[in-house]
């Protein structure tokens, strides 16, 4: 979790997730607070609490999944186009959850190639996980992502239109190379 919040877009919301996890209920005007009164009843707590410069690590004490299974639905909401909505909601739940699996490339001269193979892992995964489809290719049965197979089917109808509007392909052969 950000140790600051309220900074940029993708920690704006971290006070509301450390309450969740912490079991404290936000102070508020609107139901009577005050700073001069006694807040004792309202603190959360956590364990295990490390700084670690820009974040802390802990273990919680109140249960997330409340504020993890409506962070779920708005984000099954979310057009998947708006990759910052996407980004920022799947920031939030995985900085609640402890079911997250995070990747650290060494830096090298193929760490783009390598972060470019494991986002499409991720996100074949995902999509497995979204919506699967099953197909008879060549005779089997194949369990395919619905989200590109919808794409792939797509594609490759504009590709049949456009090639049907050409009439044929002039090919080019270089003799030098």
């Amino acid at each position: 979790m950000p140790y600051v919040y309220g900074d940029s877009v993708y920690n704006i919301n971290s006070h509301a997730d450390l309450a969740a996890v912490s079991g404290a209920i936000p102070v508020s005007q609107m139901f009577g607070d005050s700073l001069s009164s006694d807040l004792s009843e309202k603190f959360g707590s956590l364990l295990q609490f490390v700084n670690h410069g820009k974040k802390v690590t802990a273990r919680p004490t109140g249960d997330p999944k409340r504020l993890i299974n409506d962070l779920k639905t708005k984000l099954s909401k979310v057009d998947w186009s708006n990759h910052d909505s996407v980004e920022i909601i799947t920031r939030r739940i995985s900085a609640l959850s402890d079911k997250t699996l995070y990747v650290k490339i060494a830096k090298s001269q193929e760490s783009w190639r390598i972060k470019n193979e494991v986002d499409i892992a991720i996100a074949q995964y995902n999509s497995y996980c979204r919506k699967t489809i099953v197909v008879k290719r060549n005779g089997k049965l194949e369990k395919l992502p619905y989200d590109i197979y919808k794409k792939a089917t797509e594609l490759q109808n504009t590709f049949r239109t456009l090639t049907e509007k050409i009439g044929g392909f002039i090919v080019y052969c270089d003799k030098k190379h």
